[in-house]
């Protein structure tokens, strides 16, 4: 730690002390005072938790000899998500330093959850990150969208962090250095073939070609997300209800081709699709007969619902086959037992 650091630090940690001493539960310091990459213009990362509406007082940003620091009063459930890696910001807390602590509890709250963030890195990959890593490719999805209508390098940057995010997640780990080292970290860990030139060339030049570049990263961290997709384990009880729940959309659907509403028959079909490629993706299933939007056309609305129909009764038996339960309820005496405690 450098020495200006160091000295900021104890003002910080004598603040503490003799002010809030009951308003703040733990102070952690963190980033590049720890990790050898810090330099005369770096700041000192500081991140605290208060436990009173008094402790936030000490949160401050200022400028100092050129360089500008923030004094960042965070909450418990912000070290929950990053433990949980559900915001990838994960070394704050992994590679942090604990400097003070108002009580062992405290403390103990704090290590477990850097042992909490330690066993997702030597475990297994878990439908969670999956789901997560998914959810960081969609993001990087909507940037393409952007790269393509307005071509912003700052959306093509976007592209590259959320394609960077989901791998990380694939790989149950996270970038220790931030955005200083990437290619670097990128390079330890197992990717789709191609994908570290490429990333690393439209970070260079990101102004060259950028739709087709950010296509083919997104193309790639999609293959290796679909690929992974089979080694985990099968939940079919998150499907639970979801049947009773979409049932209405082929009674729209019906209505709409009986009406000759080309419009509405195609909206409500692709809300039942994305509900059947959920169906497929939580089962680890690829089923024809649920893929019945694979074409559309506006003059024939009667050949649609037939694909439909078929699409709702194979969907009907792979839930049985998986031992799903439908519920089906005869009169309104059958709705009352239903909505009846069970205790």
């Amino acid at each position: 730690m450098l020495e200006k650091h160091r000295v900021l630090l104890d003002l910080l940690l004598e603040t503490v002390r003799t002010q809030y001493a009951k308003d703040i539960s733990l102070l952690i310091v963190y980033g590049s005072c720890l990790n050898g990459t810090s330099h005369e213009k770096s700041d000192l990362d500081v991140l605290y938790i208060p436990c009173t509406p008094r402790g936030r007082e000490m949160a401050h940003t200022f400028l100092l000899d050129g360089v500008g620091y923030d004094i960042w009063a965070a909450d418990w459930d912000l070290l929950e998500r990053l433990a949980h890696f559900e915001d990838l910001r994960v070394s704050i807390l992994v590679d942090s330093e604990l400097v003070w602590s108002a009580s062992e509890a405290d403390e103990a709250r704090y290590r477990t959850l850097v042992e909490r963030a330690h066993a997702i890195q030597a475990g297994p990959l878990t439908r969670p990150l999956w789901e997560m890593a998914r959810t960081h490719l969609d993001k990087a999805k909507q940037y393409y969208g952007e790269v393509c209508l307005h071509g912003a390098l700052s959306f093509v940057g976007g592209v590259l962090h959320e394609t960077c995010c989901a791998l990380c997640l694939l790989n149950r780990t996270y970038l220790r250095f931030g955005c200083k080292r990437t290619v670097e970290e990128l390079s330890r860990m197992k990717l789709p073939e191609g994908f570290l030139s490429a990333y690393r060339e439209l970070a260079e030049h990101p102004s060259k070609a950028p739709a087709v570049s950010c296509a083919a990263l997104i193309r790639g961290a999609e293959e290796m997300l679909g690929r992974l997709r089979h080694t985990l384990p099968v939940h079919p009880e998150e499907l639970w209800g979801l049947y009773e729940e979409i049932a209405s959309c082929w009674n729209k659907l019906r209505f709409a081709c009986a009406a000759g509403d080309t419009v509405q028959a195609f909206l409500v079909s692709v809300t039942l699709q994305s509900e059947l490629d959920y169906v497929q993706s939580t089962l680890d299933v690829r089923c024809e007969e649920l893929e019945f939007l694979r074409e559309f056309g506006a003059g024939d609305l009667p050949r649609l619902l037939r694909r439909a129909d078929r699409a709702e009764a194979a969907l009907i038996a792979l839930l049985r086959e998986r031992g799903i339960p439908i519920v089906q309820c005869g009169s309104l005496k059958d709705v009352h037992a239903l909505l009846l405690p069970k205790g």
